[in-house]
């Protein structure tokens, strides 16, 4: 019965909070990461704690491991395209997306990586105006992403900070406080 009750559960997207002052439902109180989930069949939202989302299946964990990296520590990518809303990016076989490539393909209908010429590239949606003025093609940047899965189980990572110079992430153009490690 309880195994059944998790299966009801999907992801939809994480939530950094950049410090730890979140409380899961369960009680836990400290998370960084909020996991919005949603019922299958009832579409209610939800979010729990990055301990929590673990008992929803093998294919969470992956999913909670691949989004908190992405959103903390980002990717490296040299912009390929920068067409309407989205951007390309050629990225490592050692990325944390392309690594669990195959994994989260088997949980998503739709996924935002494609190989050409034996690349790996990645489709990322710009999230305001500012990401495109910073991109330029053929230049290599810092990303740091936001998976969120939209209609029909497709899932599309959109940027939440990009930056060309650093390593280490500066507060983005949203107000989020971004805490040094």
């Amino acid at each position: 019965m309880i195994v059944k009750m998790f299966k009801e559960w999907r992801f939809d997207h994480v939530e950094d909070l950049h410090q730890c002052n979140g409380v899961c439902p369960c009680g836990k109180k400290a998370i960084r990461y909020k996991h919005h989930i949603q019922n299958r069949f009832t579409k209610e939202m939800t979010h729990v704690g990055s301990k929590c989302i673990e008992l929803f299946g093998r294919n969470m964990k992956i999913i909670r491991r691949v989004a908190e990296t992405l959103l903390g520590d980002g990717f490296t990518g040299t912009c390929k395209m920068i067409k309407n809303k989205f951007a390309q990016f050629s990225v490592c076989g050692n990325s944390i997306i392309v690594k669990h490539e195959s994994e989260l393909k088997k949980y998503f209908n739709k996924f935002p990586i494609t190989k050409k010429s034996g690349k790996c590239i990645v489709d990322v949606k710009l999230s305001c105006r500012s990401d495109r003025r910073k991109l330029k093609v053929g230049e290599k940047f810092k990303i740091w992403a936001q998976m969120k899965v939209k209609r029909n189980n497709n899932l599309e990572l959109e940027i939440q900070d990009v930056d060309k110079k650093r390593n280490t992430r500066r507060p983005s153009a949203f107000g989020n406080v971004y805490i040094k490690k």
